[in-house]
């Protein structure tokens, strides 16, 4: 399910998250990667959605893919 994709950029952290993500790390594992609790985990996950216009975390890759082709193709 798709929400309004934003303009607005994943952060540095955001895209660190995804990278995480995208290796099937739980929550707790990128948490513990990253040096911060599962909770701020959950809201960068949040963020990511919002950004991207996306309910599931399982459509991120998709979503950035769909994004980056957006952004680089000069519309």
């Amino acid at each position: 399910m798709w929400f309004v994709m934003t303009n607005e950029p994943l952060s540095r952290r955001e895209r660190e998250v995804v990278d995480l993500m995208s290796t099937g790390s739980t929550n707790l594992a990128m948490a513990n990667s990253l040096g911060i609790s599962v909770a701020t985990i959950e809201t960068h996950v949040k963020h990511i959605r919002q950004k991207l216009g996306i309910r599931g975390r399982q459509w991120i890759d998709a979503a950035l893919d769909e994004k980056d082709k957006n952004t680089h193709s000069g519309y």
